[in-house]
């Protein structure tokens, strides 16, 4: 019996390895033959090739631009994107990111006669609530064409959720929300004297305030906004730990001089570490999650909730 074929499509090279190993076993188990196409050799996150070939997945490269107004660019890239459908028999096309949702949304439209059906995940539309008015006007209209050619919408927040079923998508198409951000408090644990211990290890007075951020070292994550909130604190003995990838991403002399520049000392973080759970403050420049510490965050991308269960908006808190 031939298995069944699905191509993930992202413009962000190294995201399959980064947030859909999972999804890939998943696709597996139910018979698929998974294919994976985007920029290989221009990653924003660790490719980690290997382990993509030793699970079986095909890679091709396609160096899709990550802007949108690059047409010439991604018209190549719908291209050969367009040959790997024909030449392997792709079923199913699962695609991410904005530029990879609408190549990908274009192909279903191209092979839609042929019966390929097309998976799109929303990871923050850009025409949220707050939005700038030109992102409305533009962004809103684009996915709302895509959407007939979409067979299966996901969402991973509720405001896109109530957005998406305000679309059409193909006839017997669907919208779902699944959880963005989330843990499973059965999982946490508290170990003991950590909070001394590793506030030692790491040189944090135990009188400090101690702010900790969860997430990438790269420019979207929006440290910076942290680090200029703590420059303004200056009579305040603040310690702001980041925990996450890249980095590559501080390492630069450049954005060391301006951390200093801010009057905050800087030191790179070690790989594989651990850290207190038990912190003064969490910080959240993009994210919104509830948590038991004291908190302070902004909104962005359109992903907005609560902050330690009260209403909020862009800005510190």
């Amino acid at each position: 019996m031939r298995s069944k074929k699905i191509l993930i499509l992202t413009s962000v090279g190294g995201f399959v390895t980064q947030f859909e190993l999972e999804n890939i076993k998943i696709l597996q188990e139910l018979g698929y033959t998974v294919y994976h196409a985007t920029d290989l050799e221009n990653p924003s996150y660790p490719m980690h090739r290997e382990i993509l070939e030793q699970m079986g997945v095909q890679l091709y490269h396609v160096p899709i631009a990550k802007s949108p107004y690059l047409f010439s660019s991604n018209w190549k890239a719908y291209q050969e994107l367009e040959n790997i459908i024909e030449r392997e028999q792709i079923e199913v096309i699962h695609c991410h990111n904005p530029v990879g949702g609408v190549l990908g949304r274009l192909l279903g439209f191209r092979f839609e006669k042929k019966g390929v059906k097309v998976i799109y995940t929303a990871h923050g539309f850009h025409f949220y609530a707050g939005a700038p008015l030109k992102n409305r006007l533009f962004f809103y209209p684009v996915e709302k064409f895509l959407a007939r050619a979409t067979d299966v919408l996901i969402t991973i927040n509720r405001e896109d959720y109530e957005n998406g079923k305000k679309m059409h998508l193909r006839p017997g198409g669907q919208v779902y929300q699944i959880p963005g951000v989330g843990i499973r408090e059965e999982r946490l644990y508290e170990l003991p004297n950590a909070n001394v211990e590793i506030r030692k290890r790491y040189g944090i007075p135990m009188e400090a305030f101690h702010m900790v951020s969860v997430g990438e070292l790269n420019q979207n994550k929006n440290h910076a906004v942290v680090i200029r909130a703590i420059a303004r604190m200056k009579e305040l003995d603040i310690y702001y730990t980041i925990c996450g990838d890249g980095k590559r991403a501080f390492a630069g002399a450049d954005k060391k001089s301006w951390i200093r520049e801010k009057g905050v000392s800087c030191r790179l973080p070690r790989r594989n570490s651990t850290l207190p759970a038990k912190r003064r403050c969490f910080c959240i420049s993009l994210y919104s999650r509830r948590t038991g510490d004291g908190c302070f965050g902004g909104n962005g991308n359109g992903i907005a909730g609560d902050c330690n269960e009260e209403p909020w908006n862009s800005g510190i808190y």
